[in-house]
């Protein structure tokens, strides 16, 4: 009986910390989306020559190692960032607006141009993610346009890098450093700052490892941590990279020397439970208050983009080959 107690007021604490998460989040967002359209889309001109001058997937880089950079999801994010109604933030907050057009005919950067020439365009939804970097993107649009935007990520990724890899050092030594630093090469870091996208699921997980490495001794629960750690990553990724910051915070806690099996799958575990409890909550809430059949929407959309079999044109062998290659360095033209 005295074990059951022990247990259920273990599991409260995990209720307490999803209750205040999710709180925070949806007070963060509602209160970003009370900033006017108008003074989001100040800078709007800026952004679409930026885009146009671009297009939808540049490349950046040497020629031998080009990094693709993805401004279609970008202007995506671009688009909910402008489209939010501060008339009414909640609703904003929830179902995610975005300008597009009846037949879908246009690309995002398209309805960009469309939102800052002020044409006529439809409203869609885009509900199923929690959209957390609008809680950046906001107000970071009112004052620059998007390459202000970039200077920014880039710049906080880099010190926020250079910092990880000084306290890695200091830590436990110059090997495990390096080891970072030739994983930050190989995933062409410097350029990750050019993609919002890019930007925020990797200052995530710098983020999480900094914490670690800084208040690893005072952490009185490491699980609790990736619980939070796996709430967030649900609040700003949008399917990009996921388990960035389980991998990046995992990696320092092993090097602390936790190295039980289940210890590591207890992290893991818990990392999950925080990303997908977190996400099927905005899925729950959506659906109450403003889109009937959302959950399943959003179930029938995350099994169409991880579990459908490959075509004739797709093979996971030919995936993995060609991530190998992209990682010592292989011109995405040559394609095989």
């Amino acid at each position: 009986m005295q074990k059951i107690i022990v247990s259920l007021k273990y599991l409260l604490k995990f209720v307490k910390v999803y209750i205040i998460l999710l709180v925070i989040f949806l007070v963060s967002l509602i209160t970003v989306c009370l900033i006017p359209a108008r003074i989001t889309k100040d800078n709007l001109g800026g952004t679409v020559t930026t885009f146009k001058n671009e297009g939808i997937y540049p490349s950046f880089g040497i020629p031998i190692r080009q990094i693709l950079l993805d401004n279609y999801t970008d202007a995506l994010m671009m688009n909910i960032a402008l489209s939010v109604d501060s008339s009414d933030p909640l609703r904003s907050a929830l179902v995610n607006p975005r300008h597009s057009r009846i037949d879908n005919s246009a690309d995002q950067i398209t309805y960009l141009e469309d939102i800052y020439l002020e044409k006529e365009t439809e409203t869609s939804i885009y509900e199923r993610y929690w959209h957390g970097y609008l809680i950046f993107l906001r107000p970071m649009i009112s004052v620059v346009p998007y390459w202000g935007v970039r200077i920014f990520n880039m710049l906080l990724l880099l010190t926020s890098a250079v910092y990880l890899l000084y306290l890695i050092q200091k830590k436990f030594g110059i090997k495990v450093s390096l080891a970072f630093l030739i994983g930050f090469i190989f995933i062409d870091f410097p350029y990750l700052g050019l993609s919002i996208q890019f930007s925020n699921i990797f200052l995530l997980g710098l983020f999480s490892a900094i914490y670690l490495l800084k208040r690893f001794n005072k952490i009185q629960d490491l699980n609790i941590y990736f619980f939070i750690i796996g709430g967030l990553t649900a609040f700003f990724d949008l399917l990009t990279a996921p388990l960035i910051p389980l991998g990046m915070a995992l990696i320092i806690v092993v090097n602390y020397g936790v190295r039980n099996v289940k210890q590591i799958l207890s992290l893991c575990i818990l990392w999950t439970t925080g990303y997908l409890t977190i996400w099927y909550a905005k899925w729950l809430i959506v659906q109450t208050l403003y889109v009937p059949k959302a959950v399943k929407v959003a179930i029938d959309q995350i099994l169409n983009r991880t579990v459908t079999p490959a075509d004739a044109n797709f093979s996971h062998l030919k995936a993995v080959s060609l991530n190998f290659f992209q990682l010592i360095g292989y011109n995405r033209i040559n394609k095989f």
